[in-house]
Order: structure tokens, then C-alpha cells, then sequence
């Protein structure tokens, strides 16, 4: 009981800070203090420092214009400092939680093995964001916590500068200093101890720079920690004689096209809802699980708003990668245009799905007496929740299987081969996806089925005659297209079929 109790008081304190947090939030945005809804913002980052942990070791390549801030900071030191005492931490709390409170000890783990991905990512976002000069505009990134850009032109002067102290010996923090620093402030100010600036940069007139969730605060000068900082005030200097070109004149890319990203996690969401009602009158998957229709429910919306929210962001990175070596890929990472062309496809593809369901229906129906599948052991549930359970799983299966899994595989054999994208390599990635999409469902129908050789080879044909159609249209039209194709084959399958079968 009296664990029980603690661990009631230690989520009660927990969300009496976040809702605190939120409503601050809330205040600052409301208040033009932030930059962007911050919620969204947070969530940006923690799949960008998340990617940048597992992704992003190789080593980067610098430009002539880009200037590096990490590589003789003392930052490194401190990062190998926290990631061991993070994982020392771990093991400690781990052996005396399971001892005291064991119900809560993976809770604290968990804890601890994100903060070392954690570090790991915000270390890997420093070494790719260098400080890059460029169109007569000077950008700071420094990783994902803070930003500041600003024109050349702005720039009044350098002034050579350090670290001050007080008369107690304590570090000075001057509020309207911009710091081009890997050293984390946070850690300065806790710690008294960081990287020494070695020039200022004075601006005319104060610049407004961005700061953690969006923050926005005025600087009068920033200061450089930067590895070679007389290169950067010279390259600045340089480009001040040339013409002004506006900032607005620039067109930043985004790392991904975070509309077309939403839309997609939209409908992915909307799909995960269709697809609860469905899976649990078929399947009975929450009296499996021993769980609640809402608590199932919740479930598996949380598994497929993460599973899709990280597998359709890297798909759209990889397209954007794939555009570089064929520019015919660069139309599956832009939000489709609806006009008269797009209905005339749809139309066309929902004809070719339903072809498709009643090829995969035929195919069926031939094997699965040699086989020995009685089809008739499989009840389908009423005919709307059937409708519902063709979305849900044309939207999720389609983000999984085709707009991620074949754009991963063309990425790699681009990537091995003569970087070149060929059509055999399209026509690999299509049909090694097809095969992965039939061996998933496989493992579906051995819930029904005695495991035999040809029910494996039989799930594989008939659920890859499906894959190999949804992965062309996807190369060839777009994901939308393929998620039509196959919510029309579905209707086939689990809506008309069973009126007559």
C-alpha cells in the first residue's frame, strides 16, 4: 500500500508540473513570446534528436562557408562525462529499485536510457548544423536548442571578448548575448564552467533570436565560440562588400515537407481509429490482451501514432534523398494537387483494386482447398466495420509497407550501387516490399490456421499479387493512390465477398 501510495503522489506531482508547464506555454504563446505552436515544436525536436541518435553517425562534410563550433569545445569531454554517469546511474537505480519498488523500476530505466539517446542525438545535431554564411546572410543553428539569423549588412563590428567575472569570481551572463557555443548555457550557469568566446559580433540594431520551445528573446551581439573564428569574420567581411540580399530572398528547405508530414499522420491517426472497432469484433484482440475496450483502444492508437509518426517521417527524408538522384521521385514528397487529372486516376484506381481483390479472391479460392484452409472459419463482422477495418488497414499498411519499406530499399541500393536509380532497382524494392507485406500476413493467418509450408507460400502469393500493384502506383502516382488501391481490393475481400462466399 505504501508504494502504491508513493507512486500515486509521484504521478499526481508529475502532472501538476506538466499541466503548469502547459499553461506557461500557453501564456508565452499567447503572448507572442514564442515561435510557432510550441507543443508542435517540442515534438519536432524530440524526433529530430531522436533521429540524429540513431542515424546520423557518418561523418560530415564542411563547406567553404559553413564553420564548425564543436570540434575544440569542451563540450565532447563533458558528453562522454554525462552519457557514463547516465548509464552508471542506470544500473545503480536499477538494482536498488527492483529491490524497494519494482512495480516502478523500468519506468526510471526507460528514463535513463533516453537521456543517453538523448545526449547522443544532441551531440550529432551540433556536428551536422554548422554556422553557415551564405547569400550575404550569416545563420546560427547552434543543434536544436537555439537560433539566430541575420544579414551581413547588420553587422557592425568585431570585438575581441572572453568570459567576465564579478568580484565574487562568479561568471557573468549578459542577457543580450546571443552564444554560438556546443557548451550547453544551462550547464555554465549550474556548473561555472564552459567554452571561452573569443570574439563579439555587435549588430546596429537588436535582433530577435529563438531559444528552447520557441522562445524569443532580443540580442544586441552575439559571441563567437566558433573553431576558426577569424575565417568566419573574414568570409562575413567579405560578402558585407557585396550586394544586400534580403533574407526573405533565401528560401529556407525544411527537413522534410512537414505539411505533407501532418496530413499523412492525420490520416494515419483517423485510420488507427477505423481499424479499433474492426479488430476487435474479427479478432477479439483486447479480451486476448486482457484489456478494456478503451484501454485497448488507446493502445493501439499510441502504438501506431508512434510506429507511423517515426516510419512516415523517414520516409519523406528518404524521398527527399531519392529526388537528388531522380527527380521523378520529388513529386512523393509534395502535397498532391485535387484537380481533374488526380479524380481521373482515383477513379481508374479504384478499378484496378477491385481487380486486384478479386484476383487475390480467385487466387484463394484455387489453393485453399489443397491447402486445406476452410475459408468459412474466418467471420467477417458486420458489413460497416468491415468498411471501417478496409481504411484503417489500406492507410497504416500502406505508410508501413510501401511509402516507407520500398523507399528504404531503393535508398540503399542507390546507395551501393552507381548512385543511380534504375528500374530494376524499383522493380526489387517493389517486390522485396510485397514479400515482407505477405509474410506479415502470414503471421496473421496462423492465428486461424495449422502451420503447414503452403499456407506460408500461399499468404505470400496472395497477399503479394496485392503489394506488388499498391508498390507500383505508389512509385508511379503517389501513396494516396496506392492507400485507394488497396482499401478497394480490402472492400472486394472483406466487404462483398462475404455476401457470396
Amino acid at each position: 500500500m505504501g508504494m502504491d501510495r508513493d507512486l500515486m503522489i509521484s504521478l499526481i506531482i508529475f502532472a501538476v508540473l506538466l499541466e503548469a508547464a502547459l499553461v506557461v506555454w500557453v501564456v508565452l504563446h499567447r503572448q507572442g513570446k514564442l515561435r510557432g505552436n510550441p507543443l508542435i515544436t517540442l515534438f519536432k525536436k524530440e524526433w529530430l534528436i531522436l533521429f540524429y541518435a540513431f542515424f546520423k553517425w557518418n561523418k560530415p562534410k564542411y563547406r567553404a562557408n559553413e564553420f564548425t563550433y564543436h570540434k575544440q569545445s569542451a563540450y565532447f569531454w563533458f558528453f562522454l562525462a554525462l552519457v557514463h554517469e547516465q548509464l552508471l546511474e542506470m544500473f545503480i537505480f536499477h538494482y536498488y529499485l527492483k529491490i524497494l519498488y519494482p512495480e516502478t523500476v523500468w519506468i526510471m530505466t526507460g528514463l535513463h536510457i533516453y537521456s543517453v539517446f538523448y545526449l547522443m542525438g544532441d551531440y550529432n545535431v551540433l556536428r551536422h548544423r554548422p554556422v553557415t554564411v551564405k547569400n550575404g546572410n550569416v545563420h546560427m543553428r547552434i543543434g536544436l536548442r537555439r537560433e539566430l539569423s541575420f544579414g551581413v549588412h547588420q553587422v557592425a563590428s568585431f570585438e575581441p571578448t572572453g568570459i567576465q567575472y564579478n568580484k565574487q569570481g562568479g561568471i557573468i551572463h549578459p542577457s543580450n548575448v546571443f552564444h554560438a557555443t556546443a557548451f550547453p548555457r544551462v550547464l555554465t550557469r549550474v556548473f561555472g564552467a564552459g567554452d571561452d568566446p573569443s570574439y563579439a559580433v555587435k549588430f546596429k540594431t537588436p535582433l530577435v533570436a529563438t531559444g528552447y520551445f520557441g522562445r524569443k528573446f532580443e540580442v544586441s551581439e552575439a559571441w563567437l565560440y566558433l573553431d576558426e573564428p577569424e575565417r568566419f569574420i573574414e568570409t562575413v567581411q567579405r560578402e558585407q562588400v557585396l550586394p544586400v540580399q534580403h533574407e526573405s530572398a533565401v528560401k529556407k528547405t525544411p527537413i522534410v515537407n512537414w505539411k505533407l508530414y501532418w496530413i499523412l499522420m492525420l490520416i494515419n491517426i483517423a485510420g488507427a481509429l477505423a481499424i479499433i472497432p474492426y479488430a476487435m469484433e474479427r479478432e477479439g484482440l483486447h479480451t486476448q490482451l486482457g484489456l478494456s475496450p478503451v484501454a485497448f483502444g488507446a493502445f493501439y492508437l499510441f502504438q501506431v501514432v508512434i510506429e507511423t509518426g517515426v516510419l512516415v517521417f523517414l520516409a519523406l527524408l528518404i524521398l527527399k534523398k531519392l529526388a537528388l538522384y531522380d527527380p521523378a521521385f520529388k513529386k512523393l514528397t509534395e502535397v498532391p494537387v485535387i484537380c481533374k487529372g488526380w479524380w481521373l486516376n482515383a477513379a481508374k484506381t479504384i478499378g484496378g483494386g477491385l481487380v486486384v481483390g478479386s484476383l487475390i479472391l480467385a487466387v484463394s479460392l484455387v489453393i485453399s482447398k489443397p491447402l486445406g484452409i476452410d475459408n468459412s472459419t474466418i467471420q467477417e463482422p458486420v458489413w460497416w466495420l468491415s468498411i471501417l477495418g478496409a481504411g484503417g488497414a489500406a492507410i497504416n499498411e500502406e505508410s508501413i509497407f510501401r511509402m516507407f519499406l520500398v523507399s528504404l530499399i531503393m535508398i540503399l541500393l542507390v546507395k551501393i550501387g552507381k548512385r543511380k536509380v534504375s528500374r530494376w532497382k524499383s522493380s526489387f524494392a517493389i517486390v522485396f516490399a510485397a514479400l515482407v507485406f505477405g509474410i506479415m500476413h502470414y503471421g496473421v493467418a496462423m492465428d486461424h490456421f495449422e502451420l503447414t509450408p503452403g499456407l506460408f507460400f500461399g499468404m505470400v502469393l496472395i497477399n503479394g499479387i496485392g503489394g506488388l500493384f499498391f508498390g507500383f502506383l505508389f512509385l508511379t502516382l503517389g501513396i494516396e493512390f496506392a492507400m485507394i488501391a488497396h482499401f478497394s481490393a480490402n472492400i472486394a475481400i472483406h466487404v462483398v465477398a462475404p455476401f457470396f462466399i
